[in-house]
């Protein structure tokens, strides 16, 4: 929902890569302020080096686990 927002897209499957959606530096930083708000902490390297929600995802939960 948070990168359909930012993005002003309807639906966005969890394999879609970010970047090639429009994402860029500026809507990166939208993004992860945005998640904060909704107790979601990631930042833009991370959605950088993970530019798909199933990579962020992977990630988070990889976080979690450590």
């Amino acid at each position: 929902d948070i990168w359909c927002k930012i993005l002003d897209l309807n639906e966005i499957r969890t394999n879609e890569n970010f970047f090639r959606l429009g994402g860029d530096s500026i809507t990166s930083i939208q993004v992860a302020a945005e998640a904060r708000k909704h107790g979601i902490s990631i930042t833009t390297k991370h959605i950088f080096d993970n530019p798909t929600i199933s990579q962020l995802a992977l990630m988070m939960v990889y976080r979690i686990t450590r």
